[in-house]
């Protein structure tokens, strides 16, 4: 079987060389001074490691295992962003929703406080509020 090998090089505060691992098989990684030699090294480890978990009775990776469980966690997280996507929607609803009342409110008390004025001066008797109205046709 080929797994898949990733390489990054190290930096020279750690000693230089390249790094090799097998995501396909946690924990299976090698070094090397060059490229070349950390792959080489890491294909010996793989053999290893194949081996320990076989002499373990574990089940052993399918070579591209690694990459599937990485597209699922991402389809995974992309939903995840979708549904608070759709969540943010919601409540920029509401929100303008509030606004909108308050805004409502906020004409109806200006004119609730002029006729209350006009008809301090007047004797008029000031129309039920807009909101009085809805509760009393919703009672």
């Amino acid at each position: 079987m080929r797994y898949p090998i990733v390489i990054t090089p190290l930096p020279d505060k750690e000693g230089g060389g390249y790094l090799a691992q097998a995501p396909d098989l946690m924990g299976c990684i090698s070094d090397g001074d060059t490229p070349e030699e950390a792959v080489s090294n890491v294909q010996d480890a793989i053999a290893e490691w194949i081996d320990s978990y076989k002499g373990l009775g574990k089940l052993i990776p399918e070579p591209g295992s690694h990459a599937i469980k990485q597209k699922e966690i991402q389809k995974r997280h992309l939903e995840d962003l979708a549904e608070l996507k759709q969540r943010q929607d919601d409540l920029d609803q509401k929100v303008e929703a509030v606004q909108s009342d308050v805004g409502e409110l906020m004409a109806e008390f200006e004119s609730h406080d002029s006729w209350v004025r006009f008809s301090d001066i007047t004797g008029a008797v000031p129309p039920p509020s807009r909101r009085r109205q809805r509760e009393t046709r919703n009672a």
